[in-house]
C-alpha cells in the first residue's frame, strides 16, 4: 500500500489490519462455495461438466453456479446471455446506427467471463471459429471479445442443459460466408 508521507501511522496499520482481514475473508468464502457445491450432487456434476469446456475452469464454473440462474429454469441460451449482460442492445443516434453491448445484467458474470473468454477464444474450437470469422470481416478487438462471451455463455447453457460435456463437433453455428 502506497501512502503519503504524512500519513498516520496509526490509521497505515489500521487499514493494514482491515485489508489483511478482508483477503482471509475472502479466502474463507472461496473454500465454503468450493464446499457447498462439492457437498450437492446436481451441483458438483455440472461443475465437472461446465470444466470440460476449453477456457472454463473451477473458479469460472463456480461464478457460473453461484450467480447465473439455473439453466433448467431458463427458456433459451438467449436469456442466459441476457442475464449476463453480454447481448448486443441496438443503439441509435440520428442517422447512425450500431449496436453495443448491453449493460443490463450482471457485472460479476460479464467480468468473469471475459478472461474466460480471452482463453476460449485460443483453445476453445468453437470460439476460435468465430474468432477468426468475426476478423475475416474486419471487425475490432473489443466486440470479438464480447462475442466470444456470447458464444461462451452459450456453449455453458448447452453443457448444462443437455447434462453432456462439451463436444466440439457439435457446434451448430451455420457457415455464413
Amino acid at each position: 500500500m502506497t501512502c503519503s508521507p504524512w500519513s498516520d501511522p496509526e490509521v497505515l496499520r489500521s487499514l493494514r489490519s482491515t485489508i489483511r482481514h478482508l483477503e482471509k475473508e475472502v479466502v474463507s468464502a472461496d473454500q465454503r462455495l468450493e464446499q457447498l457445491i462439492s457437498e450437492d450432487e446436481t451441483y458438483s456434476t455440472i461443475s465437472d461438466l461446465l470444466q470440460t469446456i476449453p477456457g472454463v475452469g473451477a473458479k469460472t464454473a463456480q461464478l457460473i453456479l453461484s450467480e447465473m440462474p439455473p439453466a433448467w429454469q431458463c427458456s433459451s441460451s438467449r436469456a442466459w446471455v441476457a442475464f449476463a449482460g453480454v447481448c448486443p442492445q441496438p443503439f441509435q443516434s440520428g442517422t447512425s446506427s450500431y449496436s453495443r453491448l448491453s449493460r443490463m445484467g450482471s457485472r460479476r458474470v460479464r467480468a468473469g467471463m471475459y478472461m474466460a473468454a480471452l482463453v476460449a477464444m485460443s483453445w476453445n474450437p468453437a470460439v476460435a471459429e468465430l474468432v477468426a470469422r468475426l476478423k475475416e470481416r474486419g471487425k475490432r478487438g473489443k466486440l470479438i471479445v464480447m462475442a466470444a462471451m456470447n458464444k461462451l455463455i452459450r456453449i455453458c447453457y448447452g453443457v448444462i442443459k443437455s447434462r453432456k460435456p462439451f463436444d466440439p463437433t457439435l457446434n451448430t453455428t451455420p457457415n455464413i460466408a
